[in-house]
C-alpha cells in the first residue's frame, strides 16, 4: 500500500517538472552551429554600415597618423627618414592634400640635408598641386626661395620671392629675404631699395643700416656710405663689420680721430678681435703714437 502511494507522487512531481523543462528549451537562445550559445545578430543593414565604417573613417584616420608621424620625424631632425618615408608614400598615388603635405615636407627635408635640386622639385609639385586646388602657395614660394638663393639661382630666388610678396605685401621677412637675395647678386641698385624701405618700417635695424651702407659704396656714393655706416654704428657698436668700413672711410676724409673713436668704442665689446687691433695700430701710427701702435 505504501509503495503504490510513492510511486503515485513520484509520477506528480514528474509531470509538473516537465512544462518547466519545455519553457526553459524555448525560451533559450539558437545558435546556428546548433548549440545553446547567445546567438549574433546578422542583420544586412548592420553589416554594411560596419563595412562603411570600415572603409571610409579609418583610411583618413590612417591618412592624417602617416602625416603627423612624418612631421613628428622631421621634428626630431632625422630628414633622411622623412625623404625614405615620404617617397615611398609619394607612389601611392594619395589624394591632391597628401600630395600637397608630402611634397612640402619632402622639400623641407631635402632642404636639411643641403640637396637643393631635389629640394625644388618636391617644392615645385607641391606648389602645382596647391595650385590646382586653390589652396595658399605663400609658404612653398618662400621656401623655393631659399633653395633658389643657396644654389645661387639669383633671379628665380628673386621670382618666388616677389610672388609671395603679391600676395603678402607686408611679408617682413620675405621683404628682407628679397633684400638679400638682390644684395648677395650684386644688383646693388635693387638692393638699396629694398633696404631703403626695410628702414622706412623699422629705422632701429643697425644691420638693415649695415646693408644700405654697403650698397652705397658699392655704387660709389661714399658721403650716404659714411653717414649711413654712422647710423648702423650707433644702433650696432658691437659689430666690428660696421666699424671697420666706417672708420676706413673717416681715415679717407683726414678724420682720424673719429676713426679712433669709432675702433675703440667697438673694441670695448670686442676685445678679441685682432682686425680692430690692427686697425687702432694703424691708426696710432699716422697720429704718431708710437707707444699706442706698438
Amino acid at each position: 500500500m505504501s509503495t503504490m502511494v510513492w510511486s503515485r507522487a513520484l509520477r506528480g512531481i514528474i509531470l509538473l517538472c516537465v512544462p518547466v523543462i519545455v519553457g526553459c528549451t524555448a525560451s533559450a537562445p539558437v545558435d546556428p552551429d546548433g548549440g545553446s550559445g547567445p546567438a549574433t545578430s546578422t542583420a544586412p543593414d548592420s553589416v554594411e554600415r560596419t563595412v562603411a565604417e570600415r572603409e571610409n573613417r579609418p583610411s583618413s584616420m590612417r591618412d592624417d597618423a602617416v602625416m603627423e608621424a612624418l612631421r613628428a620625424v622631421y621634428v626630431d631632425g632625422a630628414y633622411e627618414e622623412v625623404v625614405r618615408r615620404a617617397r615611398q608614400r609619394r607612389r601611392g598615388s594619395p589624394d591632391s592634400s597628401d600630395v600637397i603635405q608630402l611634397n612640402t615636407l619632402l622639400g623641407r627635408a631635402e632642404q636639411a640635408r643641403g640637396n637643393h635640386a631635389s629640394a625644388i622639385e618636391a617644392l615645385q609639385a607641391a606648389r602645382t598641386a596647391a595650385a590646382e586646388t586653390n589652396r595658399s602657395v605663400e609658404a612653398i614660394n618662400r621656401a623655393l626661395g631659399d633653395s633658389y638663393a643657396a644654389l645661387a639661382r639669383w633671379s628665380e630666388a628673386a621670382a618666388a620671392l616677389r610672388r609671395v610678396l603679391d600676395a603678402k605685401p607686408d611679408d617682413r621677412a620675405a621683404r628682407q629675404a628679397l633684400a638679400e637675395v638682390y644684395r648677395r647678386s650684386r644688383n646693388w641698385g635693387k638692393a638699396r631699395e629694398r633696404y631703403a624701405r626695410l628702414l622706412r618700417a623699422d629705422s632701429s635695424n643697425g644691420r638693415w643700416w649695415a646693408r644700405l651702407a654697403q650698397c652705397d659704396l658699392e655704387r660709389n656714393e661714399t658721403e650716404q656710405a659714411l653717414r649711413h655706416f654712422s647710423r648702423a654704428h650707433r644702433f650696432r657698436p658691437q659689430s666690428a663689420d660696421v666699424a671697420l668700413p666706417l672708420s676706413r672711410l673717416y681715415r679717407a676724409r683726414n678724420r682720424s680721430d673719429a676713426a679712433r673713436r669709432v675702433v675703440d668704442t667697438t673694441l670695448s665689446h670686442q676685445p678679441g678681435d685682432p682686425r680692430l687691433w690692427r686697425r687702432r695700430a694703424d691708426l696710432a701710427f699716422e697720429a704718431d703714437d708710437l707707444d699706442t701702435a706698438r
